[in-house]
C-alpha cells in the first residue's frame, strides 16, 4: 500500500515522533510510505536518515499559503498514493482538499485536543463527506473532536505507541545523570518531561515540589523540554522556595537516561490528548503520577503502574508522590507492572498494525 503522509512541520513533539514510527513501521510491514511536510523539517533529521524515512519538504510556512494545494496536488499525481493521511491542522485542511481534487481516499489523524474555534469546526464540517476516518489517540479525545466539527461515526482511536525496545531503563545512566545533576542517590527525583508551552503548566510543577519539600520529603524536580516559554519558566525556578532542588534542561535525545534518573514522572497538564512522556517512563520502569484531563487516565493504570489525580489537584499530586517517596518497594513494583504494560499495550508495531487496518478500511485494499 502507498501511503502519502502529510503534516504541517516535523518538530519535536509528540505527534511527529508517531509519524516517524509510523512511516518506519508501514515501510518494514513492506508498505511504501512518503512523508510530505509542508513547512521544514526541523527535528528528527538523523532518525530519518537512519531509518531510510523518505521525506519531502515544500517550504511553505503560511498556513493560509495557497500553493500548498497545488504543491500538495503535484505528489499526489507524482507519488500516486492509495491512501493519503493527514496530520493535524492545517495538514488536514489542504491535504483533504488534495484528495478531493485527486479522488484518493483520506484519512485525518488528531493529536491533541483543541478549542473549537470556528474555522476549524467549519472545515471539518464541510470536509467530512470526503474524509473515511479520523483517528483519535484516547477515546478521552472524541467530546474535543466531535466539538471540533468531527462526525462521531467516523472516529476510530488508535493509542500512541513507542519503540519499547529501543527505551529501556538502565542503572548505569540512572548513575551517571544523577551525579551530573547532583541528584543524591537515596532522594526522590520527580521528573517532568514537556514543551515549555501555558497548557503544561510548569507552574504547578514547582508548586508540587514546593509543597513536598515544605511537608519534610526529601524530593527533588527536574525538568526536561524546550519550548517558548522556557526563560519565563526558568525564572520562576529560579525565584521559587525550592530553586537548589530543581534541575531544568533543554530538549533531550536520550530519552532512556533522563527517565532513568526519575523514580517518578509527573504530568501535570491542563490539556493532553495521549502523552508520550508517560508511556516512555513506563517503558523505563518508572511509575507515573498525573491528572486527569483527555485521554491520560487511558496511558496508565491507576494503582497499578502510578497514581491518577485530579485535574489542578496539587495536593493531590503531592500525596501521591509521598506515598511513592516513602516506598521503595511500591516504586520497584509499579515499575515492574509499568514495562510490562508498555511492552503489552503500547508498543509502535501494535499501532502501525491498527493504522494500517484503518487504511484498509479506507482503500478496500486487503492483505
Amino acid at each position: 500500500m502507498r501511503v502519502l503522509i502529510d503534516l504541517v512541520s516535523l518538530d519535536g513533539g509528540g505527534a511527529e515522533r508517531q509519524v516517524i514510527l509510523l512511516a518506519s513501521g508501514l515501510a518494514a510491514r513492506g508498505d511504501a510510505p512518503l512523508v510530505v511536510v509542508n513547512k521544514r523539517v526541523n527535528s528528527y533529521r538523523g532518525e530519518i536518515v537512519a531509518r531510510g524515512i523518505d521525506v519531502l519538504e515544500l517550504g511553505r510556512e503560511s498556513r493560509f499559503d495557497v500553493r500548498l494545494l497545488s504543491d500538495l496536488v503535484q505528489q499526489v499525481h507524482a507519488f500516486r498514493p492509495d491512501v493519503i493521511l493527514c496530520v493535524s491542522f492545517n495538514a488536514t485542511f489542504w491535504g483533504r482538499l488534495a484528495a478531493v481534487a485527486t479522488g484518493t481516499p483520506v484519512v485525518v489523524a488528531e493529536h491533541s485536543s483543541r478549542p473549537d474555534r470556528p474555522g476549524i469546526v467549519l472545515s471539518n464540517r464541510l470536509l467530512a463527506p470526503f474524509t473515511s476516518a479520523v483517528v483519535a489517540c484516547a477515546h478521552g479525545q472524541k467530546t474535543s473532536l466531535i466539538a471540533s466539527g468531527h462526525r462521531n461515526s467516523q472516529i476510530r482511536v488508535v493509542h500512541n505507541g513507542i519503540d519499547v525496545d529501543a527505551v529501556v531503563r538502565s542503572e548505569e545512566l540512572r548513575k551517571t545523570i544523577r551525579a551530573e545533576l547532583g541528584i543524591p542517590s537515596g532522594s526522590l527525583l520527580v521528573g517532568l518531561v514537556a514543551g515549555h508551552r501555558r497548557e503544561k503548566r510548569h507552574d504547578r510543577f514547582i508548586a508540587v515540589i514546593e509543597k513536598l519539600c515544605a511537608e519534610g520529603a526529601d524530593a527533588w524536580g527536574l525538568m526536561v523540554g524546550d519550548g517558548a516559554l522556557f526563560e519565563r519558566n526558568a525564572r520562576a525556578v529560579r525565584q521559587s522556595r525550592v530553586a537548589a532542588r530543581i534541575r531544568i534542561l533543554g530538549a533531550r535525545t536520550d530519552v532512556e537516561a533522563v527517565y532513568s534518573a526519575c523514580d517518578a514522572v509527573a504530568l501535570v497538564s491542563d490539556v493532553e490528548a495521549f502523552p508520550m512522556c508517560l508511556l516512555e517512563a513506563q517503558a523505563c520502569a518508572v511509575p507515573v503520577v498525573a491528572m486527569d484531563v483527555g485521554g491520560v487516565s487511558e496511558t496508565f493504570r491507576d494503582g497499578k503502574t502510578g497514581f491518577l489525580v485530579q485535574g489542578g489537584d496539587v495536593d493531590g499530586m503531592a500525596r501521591a508522590l509521598r506515598t511513592l517517596a516513602g516506598n521503595s518497594e511500591l516504586r520497584a513494583r509499579m515499575g515492574a507492572e509499568a514495562r510490562h504494560l508498555a511492552e503489552r499495550e503500547f508498543t509502535s508495531d501494535r499501532m502501525v498494525a491498527q493504522y494500517a487496518e484503518v487504511f484498509r478500511s479506507a482503500t478496500g485494499i486487503r492483505d
